[in-house]
């Protein structure tokens, strides 16, 4: 009997490409091994195997609200996925295939019960860093903890098991204030965790070793909690063919004809948008920094294109037309890491984006923009020491500016000075690091293994 793995990794693409990634590591483990997974849109890659299914669910509708925010408005539409999935799930059992694990994405607790209704056991994958794991597990903690006006005054830090103090806002971007339908859901999932069978992470031992230990040792659990099964199997950045697939972008043979580490990369992720006032700071700032820039800039408007002109200063584009490059469409993000020319990073700290930079070995300064992405520019400054630099600001308010002058003064640190050499060199030991974890021998292929074998056994018990 064939054993079939299936997934449901939500409605979100970042979530959708590194499961795609995670079968496709899991099917070369197994011959008998095949894959299922549960769209809920599209399918961004096409299988490289027939191994890989993918099967799309019935249209439903998404929970809409002028005052949801991004967390919100995924946890509304997962929910209600729920019946359409436990029929899908239902279905795939009905043809008498071993189903082993049912594996859901990190907004997908409440697929855990639908799981436990079938028979099936649940497992979560987590796409974001150990770290964020383990103050996600830790809610429970701090919520007991803290009143909702301490955690404001607690400016030193909010104690977090196995961590620095991670500062409240930090933690705030990633959960919410207590009053919030979004608190709410992540305190109830946080309590949901323990229920699944385990938990793969999309890190890996070398970079978040700390993190990892104290998730295994349950430290981030309230007492009396007993922790699933940890799996770290990362980096999972599903590359295969990307770069080759846009050897022939206009941005790619821009940088072509730039000397090697001379360019420094700003992209913001598919949401990161500024306003036009933000964006005029941006660019003052590289023109002060004076080194070449290739920038992927969209700028919060009405319109999907944006307005080159109305949104830089006057006669930027004119002044820098030698220097750098201005691209308002969607950006090949990995062929532009991974080439020579480009010899940092400015990103919004996305653990997709984390992910990608430190396997090409480019130093970053964060500028976290939503969700966990303060989390992830804690994490990388403070736990691992391999940022250079933060530009967000530190007060709560979404509409303080960073000004021309920290732009070009950060830039300047990270592609000549002292500290952005350091970064360059943290970043390349954990290019290394990383690569090795996924080889054969590496810990994230040794994990992926044991997860395979654990599936493969309960498949032959159960038939």
């Amino acid at each position: 009997m064939g054993v079939t793995i299936v997934m449901f990794p939500g409605p979100l693409e970042s979530h959708s490409v590194p499961m795609i990634e995670l079968s496709n590591r899991l099917l070369r483990h197994h011959a008998d091994l095949n894959i299922t997974i549960l769209l809920s849109r599209n399918a961004a890659t096409r299988p490289l195997t027939p191994r890989l299914s993918f099967i799309e669910l019935p249209y439903v509708e998404p929970s809409t609200g002028a005052q949801m925010n991004l967390a919100e408005t995924l946890i509304g539409h997962v929910d209600r996925l729920k019946p359409v999935v436990a029929d899908a799930l239902a279905s795939i059992l009905n043809t008498n295939v071993a189903v082993p694990a049912f594996v859901v994405g990190m907004f997908g607790t409440t697929m855990i019960d639908v799981a436990a209704d079938l028979g099936v056991p649940a497992y979560i994958f987590f796409t974001t860093s150990a770290t964020g794991l383990g103050v996600f597990l830790h809610l429970p903690v701090v919520d007991s903890k803290y009143k909702e006006d301490e955690w404001r005054a607690h400016m030193e830090g909010i104690d977090v098991a196995g961590l620095h103090m991670v500062p409240p806002l930090d933690f705030i971007s990633v959960l919410g204030y207590k009053q919030s339908p979004a608190y709410t859901w992540f305190l109830n999932s946080s309590r949901q965790y323990v229920k699944a069978q385990g938990i793969i992470v999309n890190s890996f031992n070398d970079l978040e070793t700390k993190a990892l230990e104290a998730l295994a040792q349950g430290a981030y659990l309230p007492a009396g909690h007993t922790m699933p099964s940890i799996y770290p199997v990362g980096p999972l950045l599903g590359l295969d063919g990307r770069q080759a697939e846009f050897a022939d972008h206009p941005c790619i043979k821009w940088l072509d004809g730039q000397p090697n580490s001379s360019i420094v990369f700003l992209c913001f992720g598919g949401m990161g948008t500024f306003s036009t006032e933000q964006a005029r700071e941006i660019a003052l700032g590289l023109e002060l920094s004076g080194h070449g820039f290739l920038w992927s800039l969209r700028v919060q408007s009405g319109s999907k294109e944006t307005d080159l002109q109305a949104a830089l200063p006057d006669g930027f584009l004119e002044r820098t037309k030698s220097l750098g490059l201005v691209w308002t469409e969607s950006a090949p993000q990995v062929s532009i890491l991974a080439h020579p020319a480009v010899g940092g990073f400015v990103t919004h700290c996305g653990w997709n984006s984390v992910l990608e930079t430190m396997w090409f070995g480019v130093p970053m300064v964060g500028w976290p923009l939503y969700a966990e992405q303060r989390l992830n520019a804690f994490v990388l400054a403070k736990e691992l020491g391999i940022l250079c630099g933060r530009l967000k600001k530190e007060e709560d308010d979404d509409e303080a500016l960073v000004e021309a002058k920290d732009v070009g003064e950060t830039v300047r640190r990270l592609m000549e000075e002292e500290e952005g050499r350091r970064a360059r060199e943290k970043t390349l030991r954990m290019k290394e690091l990383g690569r090795k974890a996924v080889e054969e021998g590496g810990s994230s292929y040794a994990n992926l293994a044991l997860l395979v074998n654990q599936w493969t056994c309960a498949s032959n018990s159960q038939s």
